[in-house]
């Protein structure tokens, strides 16, 4: 039997002791506990399930302490990740590989990637670039800038924002 199980069982059989203690006793607070505690093994019981939720505590703290140690694991291995996947990039460059690179388990392809928005002064891009929304900040149109920017003509320019010029992306199919 479960000790949640057996502690309601106690639990009800101390209510109706309960009912039948006062009838007899009274409103002595003292005489009811006493009484209680000499005719069941409810406050076992509760020390027993008190103890219980200790040990949770226990478990909760270790499985937290273990959770923070994968979690700092976790990023150290991402950052790792891509460490190896930009010196891959750097080294296909250096190559100047114009068609992907076929290997036994993959195929590896460097595509370019189109230039994107650098923001050089958030306060300085016009209104029209910010979206306005229930929240209490506006927003800023990432991809309305980015097209507008692409749309200027030479020297011209939108104040606080300008394109990067783009770059190269590592591609690696297993299948």
């Amino acid at each position: 039997m479960s000790e949640t199980f057996q502690l309601q069982r106690e639990t009800e059989a101390a209510k109706q002791l309960l009912a039948n203690i006062r009838t007899i006793i009274g409103d002595d607070e003292e005489a009811v506990s006493d009484a209680v505690e000499g005719e069941t093994d409810l406050m076992e019981a509760i020390d027993r399930a008190v103890a219980q939720m200790d040990e949770c505590d226990i478990l909760l703290e270790g499985i937290k302490k273990k959770l923070d140690d994968l979690a700092t694991r976790k990023k150290a291995t991402e950052k790792q990740q891509d460490h190896i996947r930009a010196a891959i990039e750097q080294a296909l460059a250096l190559l100047d590989l114009t068609k992907p690179l076929r290997r036994p388990s993959m195929t590896l392809s460097l595509r370019k990637t189109p230039p994107g928005v650098v923001v050089t002064d958030e306060t300085s891009i016009p209104a029209r670039f910010w979206k306005q929304r229930p929240a209490p900040d506006p927003t800023l149109d990432r991809k309305a800038l980015a097209d507008a920017l692409k749309a200027l003509g030479k020297g011209e320019t939108i104040p606080g924002a300008e394109l990067d010029n783009g770059g190269v992306s590592l591609s690696i199919r297993r299948k």
